[in-house]
């Protein structure tokens, strides 16, 4: 006669029962853990969850994320690190079927400190996510950037931080805090990172959120 487990009361089976039985009870044990993780989790997948580890770009002009990594999760996160071979500012596009969206419906606002200075900018009707970053020598920098409802027919909206530490003085210190948004009810499954001028090289990370 089957029994149950003590926590989760999954139906198991009994040294008793028959052979015969035992694909049946294997489905229905499969179905019941099935069941209780989804309910516990409430999602197959909870939280945070790492979808590309650290993958290397060398001398680029620009990186884009295979269509196949920005699907199926409310928000994603992605850590690009890099150091740039000329004066460059990096922008960002969402993209669809591997083709970028290059129309006037970015916007964003930054919050920018450079040193001791600190001042603000905006745009509007762009047609990439600019001011997210400082134009830069060949230090290394890190951009950090949030994306949510991408993958929805809905605008898309984000939060990027970016900071930059040439040495250890009181000055060559850069931090971004920017919110943008594309306006535009479409869903896409892809973003490129674009140098204003010259080319990049590091690496980058992904992250899939759900919430």
């Amino acid at each position: 006669m089957a029994t149950t487990t003590p926590n989760y009361g999954w139906t198991v089976p009994t040294s008793t029962d028959l052979v015969k039985d035992g694909a049946t009870a294997i489905e229905t044990l499969g179905d019941a853990i099935d069941a209780s993780m989804n309910t516990a989790l409430g999602t197959k997948k909870a939280g945070t969850v790492l979808l590309v580890a650290s993958t290397a770009f060398t001398a680029v002009s620009s990186v884009s994320l295979a269509t196949s990594v920005l699907t199926g999760y409310k928000g994603y996160r992605v850590l690009y690190t890099f150091t740039n071979s000329g004066n460059n500012q990096p922008s960002l596009r969402v993209r669809s079927a591997s083709t970028d969206d290059s129309s006037g419906n970015y916007g964003s606002q930054s919050i920018i400190s450079n040193d001791a200075a600190i001042s603000g900018v905006g745009t509007s009707t762009a047609t990439s996510w600019t001011n997210l970053t400082t134009t830069s020598d060949v230090r290394k920098t890190c951009l950090n950037v949030e994306l949510w409802d991408l993958n929805l027919a809905a605008a898309t909206f984000g939060f990027s931080d970016y900071i930059r530490f040439i040495d250890q003085s009181a000055s060559n210190k850069s931090y971004f805090r920017a919110g943008f948004n594309h306006n535009v009810a479409t869903a896409y499954d892809g973003l490129t990172l674009i140098a204003s001028t010259g080319t990049m090289t590091g690496d980058y990370k992904v992250w899939g959120i759900n919430g």
